[in-house]
């Protein structure tokens, strides 16, 4: 057993983060979704990261008198990675949980049924849950990230490589032991990052379409991919390329994607920003590469991303066909 696969027998200790900036309506719902989960013992905990004072007020007030409920008002906007350290870190249940403020749990039970698989598995690190979407129930294409089509997989139980950040949930004592989200990413990747790390301390992660969750996939307080998304995106692709012993041609490959896809759709200021940003973070991700035996991968670590990816002995050329054809899926969904 791995020294993160530390298994509380029987806990149903729940700690539910939720990162808020803007839509009060639909942050009080998920609020509410997570306090009548049944069968768990949950907290939630509200991350603000920057909603105007007027909402911000309405939203003290749906949280006031709830000892479930813990709101933490920062002044600044921590970012994606550090707003769920910061929840995490407010918490000490056995399993974390992060829900998006625009979804909600699809039934009551969700928790308790994901609860029920860590207590089973100790080697368990990441449940990723099945996202719907709340309009249509339909499987939320925006927020499927895995190289398995989404037609024939979603409804499929799977070990992963990464998981979706709009509902998982995490082992504390594996959390805990990788020291959380890097937060220098800020915005996009922080998923894979950690992912990484949980997967190198021997645990597994597993996509489960039995814990479900609905999300609203509202457009509002979301960034565009014409600003900010792209400066982000190949920013952090490049700094995770640098900071873990990763295939370098593999990297190399993603990149040139991203760059390849924001030149033709005319985002040149966030692509010419992103890769000076990516560059100017590789000296820090060589140092932790070598200084930090957490984010340096193992053998068995690799192996393990090669089977959960579907590659095994794939040759070079045929995983850079695979990945084209995904990056053309997910660029007609962008």
């Amino acid at each position: 057993m791995s020294a993160a696969a530390v298994n509380i027998a029987n806990s149903t200790d729940v700690d539910v983060v939720i990162l808020s900036w803007g839509r009060v309506d639909d942050t009080c719902a998920a609020i509410g979704s997570a306090l009548a989960q049944q069968d768990v013992s949950a907290r939630v905990i509200v991350i603000d990261q920057g909603t105007e004072a007027t909402d911000l007020a309405r939203l003290k007030a749906f949280c006031a008198g709830e000892a479930r409920i813990t709101l933490i008002c920062n002044d600044r906007n921590l970012g994606v990675p550090g707003g769920r350290n910061q929840g995490a870190g407010l918490g000490t249940a056995a399993h974390i949980v992060a829900l998006d403020n625009d979804a909600e749990f699809a039934s009551p039970f969700e928790l308790s049924k994901a609860v029920a698989q860590f207590n089973r598995d100790p080697e368990l690190g990441i449940l990723a849950f099945r996202i719907r979407l709340f309009s249509t129930d339909a499987d939320d294409r925006s927020s499927w990230s895995y190289l398995r089509p989404i037609d024939k997989n979603a409804g499929l139980r799977f070990v992963a490589d990464r998981f979706v950040g709009a509902g998982h949930m995490i082992r504390r004592t594996g959390f805990e032991a990788v020291g959380g989200y890097d937060d220098r990413l800020v915005f996009l990747h922080e998923e894979a990052e950690l992912s990484y790390k949980i997967i190198n301390q021997g645990l597994s992660i597993v996509y489960d379409p039995d814990v479900v969750i609905r999300h609203k996939v509202s457009p509002e307080r979301r960034v565009s991919w014409s600003g900010d998304r792209y400066y982000y995106n190949i920013r952090n692709k490049i700094y995770m390329g640098s900071k873990f012993n990763l295939n370098v041609l593999s990297t190399g490959l993603d990149v040139f994607m991203e760059t390849l896809g924001g030149i033709k759709k005319g985002y040149w200021s966030g692509v010419v920003r992103g890769l000076a940003g990516g560059i100017a973070l590789i000296p820090t991700g060589l140092k932790l590469r070598w200084s930090d035996p957490r984010v340096h991968l193992s053998p068995a670590a690799k192996q393990y991303v090669r089977a959960a990816l579907g590659v095994g002995e794939m040759s070079f050329q045929a995983r850079a066909a695979r990945r084209l054809r995904f990056a053309v899926r997910r660029a007609a969904e962008k």
